[in-house]
């Protein structure tokens, strides 16, 4: 019974991509790029937030072969697949956001902490 359940999880983490793992794993991103108190460099943002995605997929992938090991019902392929081009935009558009309001949060701390400003290429540095 738990082999079926890990096989299930293995499969989720090596076919097609999932759309609940993508979703956390964009939430989590754009969590991870809110403001601290202490300005971050790029590499350490960027290790932070590959870090938090990985997390939030691995979490999108345990629900859905938590919920296929229930025997919960599944959405028709139908939905499925218009639900996957949505999830697809809603994840763009996380992302993008995210990148782009980090640049402003960060702006602003630095210039409250009176550190230098950054280049506008850190935010291609952190994705």
């Amino acid at each position: 019974m738990i082999l079926k359940f890990l096989q299930k999880i293995r499969a989720a983490f090596f076919n097609k991509p999932s759309d609940t793992g993508l979703l956390l794993a964009s939430f989590l991103f754009a969590l991870s790029l809110f403001p601290s108190m202490i300005p971050r460099p790029f590499i350490l943002q960027g290790l932070l937030s590959g870090f938090s995605m990985a997390t939030g997929y691995a979490m999108g992938v345990l629900l859905v072969a938590l919920w296929q090991y229930m025997q919960l019902p599944d959405i028709g392929a139908r939905l499925r697949r218009y639900m996957h081009l949505g999830l697809g935009g809603i994840v763009a558009v996380i992302c993008l956001l995210s990148l782009y309001f980090h640049r402003i949060w960060q702006a602003g701390l630095r210039e409250v902490m009176g550190l230098p400003e950054q280049d506008a290429e850190r935010i291609i540095g952190v994705a």
